[in-house]
């Protein structure tokens, strides 16, 4: 995916959502659910969160059994690693508040 492409987490239903804001090109076609063992098929992509750790080891609770990230480096490593997002970890800390607790 690009450097500039975005994402946003949206709250809808008591459940966290990943969406692509749509540029165009590759990227989510659908929300994909925050949480551990969701996934979603794409035509040609499988994207799956992370197998991480308990939200306790991560430093914060993920909200109905989300993700949850303790640190600004930790969400940026996961961009990176799972979905391929280059983020800096300015732009991951001030992303980091937006994300349930």
């Amino acid at each position: 995916m690009p450097r500039s492409h975005a994402m946003l987490t949206v709250v809808a239903e008591g459940r966290t959502w990943l969406a692509d804001v749509g540029f165009g090109g590759e990227g989510l076609v659908e929300p994909m659910p925050f949480e551990q063992g969701a996934g979603l098929r794409p035509p040609a992509v499988t994207v799956h969160p992370p197998r991480a750790r308990p939200a306790d080891h991560r430093g914060r609770s993920g909200a109905a059994g989300g993700l949850s990230f303790a640190t600004a480096g930790e969400l940026a490593g996961w961009l990176r690693a799972e979905l391929g997002i280059e983020l800096t970890e300015p732009d991951a800390r001030a992303l980091l508040p937006m994300l349930p607790a």
